[in-house]
């Protein structure tokens, strides 16, 4: 039977080096989350490449031009969602920038010019949006509307799932806005007169 002194002496031990290194870090790690660790991002667009065969809109006469408008004024930066400590953050006139530019990409594949004082107006407007987490997926809402110079409104509800990150929710919900307005008949029509 031991002493109770050797119990004591094997109680106080100081650890070894490597013990120490693993200590040291575990309490870092939790000086880091006590504290409140997050890292903030400013949301930024990155196209989500559209398959052509999504889109129906056909064939449209040469020299077709529009002007897209951002009929969106709320600049205000709202928290767009977040993934355990990144937060990003972003405003309903970046979504509607977002939108408009990708509309502006898959126009441009069918010949269709893109210049502000065209006879032709589409306004666009991400009228609001919010993401929701869920134990292995991310999804991003949003209402757009987008409307005709001739004054056609049409509103769209958007929702994109994915397993990645907050953009990459957002990225396929603009994707998928651009889409929705492109296959719409009378968005179509109008653009083709």
């Amino acid at each position: 039977m031991k002493s109770a002194k050797h119990l004591v002496t094997r109680l106080t031990r100081v650890p070894g080096p490597v013990s120490m290194k693993c200590l040291l870090l575990v309490g870092l790690l939790l000086t880091a989350f006590a504290s409140g660790c997050r890292f903030d991002h400013d949301y930024t667009w990155q196209e989500y490449s559209i398959d052509p065969e999504r889109v129906t809109l056909g064939d449209l006469p040469a020299g077709t031009a529009v002007d897209i408008v951002n009929g969106q004024a709320d600049d205000e930066s709202f928290d767009m969602g977040k993934v355990g400590a990144h937060h990003y953050h972003g405003s309903l006139s970046q979504l509607t920038d977002a939108v408009i530019e990708h509309l502006k990409l898959e126009l441009g594949h069918r010949d269709v010019e893109v210049r502000a004082g065209a006879a032709k107006t589409l306004e666009v407007t991400v009228l609001n949006s919010e993401s929701k987490t869920g134990m292995w997926m991310l999804r991003a809402d949003m209402n757009v509307q987008a409307k005709t110079g001739d004054g056609y409104v049409l509103e769209v509800p958007i929702s994109n799932r994915t397993p990645t990150t907050v953009p990459q929710a957002y990225n396929g919900a603009v994707a998928l806005a651009v889409i929705r307005i492109l296959n719409d008949s009378a968005i179509a029509e109008y653009l083709s007169q």
